[in-house]
């Protein structure tokens, strides 16, 4: 079954409005009360008892109302404070929060307020998009119209390859050699590596170690090796293979995508095994496309928000597994 694709109206308006919020900057409120969504700078001090204890006094802190930043109970006693106030905010503490000596307990937090902000938002005009590298707000949203129209096609041609290579699996069961699952798993495991590295982050900072990954994500990557192997089958069979004239042309998606200059992209599939690896992409890509060629395709409805986040997440086939792994 295909998903229908059909454009929703409302979705350039919502990536206009989080721009908006992105661009967003913080002034000194004219109100004289602090509200859910304002930012505000505090002095506090936290007693348990009569005694202070440690870690829990702050200066000029700023505290953004409503993201529940702060011990539960804290943040809804502050809004309504007027600047200049001081006021005792009666908490407690959560039982599994992470100080043992803190855990449990009720505490008084001494609060002054010093300065109410609110969020500002810009006004949606051609000024606005000047700042997203376009002359008016019509090609901004013709742009983000665009953009929103190829990534939801995208989507649902990934949808329905991504069922087509579960069904192959489904109906062709092959058993897959220890060596090559350990492969797909260091190559796996070496990819979120590298996407955390990117991101400041680490596997080890999410508790994940090389031996947990391998026993969580063994099953999806025997399902990758098998739809890797099947797909390589039937290219063999039907004598598919990638044409050097259509490396070019992948090379210049990837750079689209990537948003990455077309000269960096080729130097990276300059060494052997990197343009392997791409011409074994594209021989993929092509058996897929002839196997969907003569598929019986259903297009059905699009699914509603509720049914996409209920589904499953697919199986997906991330790298083509080299021939002689076995």
């Amino acid at each position: 079954e295909k998903e229908k694709f059909v454009a929703d109206p409302k979705a350039v308006e919502g990536q206009l409005e989080e721009m908006r919020t992105s661009k967003a900057q913080l002034e000194v409120t004219t109100r004289k009360k602090a509200r859910k969504g304002d930012s505000v700078v505090i002095d506090f001090e936290g007693f348990i008892g009569e005694e202070a204890f440690a870690g829990g006094k702050g200066d000029d802190y700023v505290l953004e109302l409503g993201t529940s930043s702060f011990i539960p109970g804290f943040e809804d006693q502050v809004i309504g404070m007027k600047r200049e106030d001081t006021k005792d905010v009666e908490v407690s503490f959560p039982e599994d929060y992470g100080q043992a000596e803190l855990a449990g307990k009720p505490a008084v937090f001494k609060v002054v307020m010093k300065e109410i902000k609110e969020k500002v938002t810009p006004d949606l005009d051609d000024e606005f998009a000047k700042g997203f590298g376009v002359d008016t707000l019509d090609e901004l949203k013709e742009q983000l119209r665009t953009s929103y129209e190829t990534q939801e096609t995208n989507r649902v041609e990934n949808d329905l390859r991504e069922e087509l290579v579960s069904t192959l699996i489904e109906r062709n069961p092959i058993e897959i050699p220890e060596a090559m699952i350990a492969k797909q798993l260091d190559y796996m495991y070496e990819n979120i590596t590298n996407r955390m590295q990117s991101q400041g982050m680490s596997p080890e900072m999410l508790g994940i170690t090389p031996e947990s990954f391998r026993e969580n994500y063994r099953t999806k990557a025997i399902e990758q090796v098998s739809g890797n192997l099947i797909l390589d089958a039937i290219g063999r069979q039907e004598n598919i293979v990638a044409e050097e004239a259509e490396i070019d042309g992948k090379l210049e998606e990837i750079a689209t995508m990537a948003n990455a200059p077309i000269d960096m992209v080729k130097k990276y599939y300059a060494g052997d095994e990197a343009r392997s690896g791409l011409m074994a992409q594209i021989t993929e890509e092509k058996v897929v496309g002839f196997l969907l060629e003569s598929a019986k395709v259903k297009e059905v409805a699009p699914k509603k928000p509720k049914e996409e986040a209920e589904k499953k997440p697919k199986k997906k086939v991330e790298k083509k597994v080299e021939k002689g792994d076995a």
